[in-house]
């Protein structure tokens, strides 16, 4: 398949799931502003994180189900809540053309219909 002659042309392995821990994932905003960090605690969320376009609450793949409906319970609006594989431990890369190597790889691989979602360890 064109996938693997893109691996293979870039020299990338694909046995890396051992980095990546499946997790639950929930973004949403609430519209009274209620404290991300408070409805986290309260939702047994093990992480928020805080951006512009709204909140993004991370838990344990088994409590995905009870952090949903508790942030429902507050009020938060949910965009999403799904499992999601992230990384353990991201890698910062300096900009240079290792770094815009590893970004025409990406580019490369979400032009494809087959591929749904790339799961990546860069900061």
């Amino acid at each position: 398949s064109e996938v693997r002659v893109l691996f293979r042309k870039g020299q990338w392995g694909t046995s890396v799931m051992w980095m990546f821990e499946r997790m639950g994932v929930i973004e949403g905003s609430h519209p009274a502003g209620m404290d991300p960090e408070e409805a986290a605690i309260e939702a047994g969320a093990q992480d928020v994180q805080v951006a512009e376009d709204g909140v993004t609450f991370v838990g344990h793949l088994t409590d995905l189900n009870t952090m949903n409906a508790a942030l429902s319970k507050m009020g938060w609006v949910m965009d999403s809540s799904e499992p999601r594989y992230l990384c353990k431990t991201p890698v910062e890369m300096a900009e240079g053309p290792e770094r815009d190597e590893v970004v025409a790889f990406l580019e490369a691989m979400d032009e494809f219909d087959d591929v749904h979602r790339i799961h990546v360890g860069l900061k």
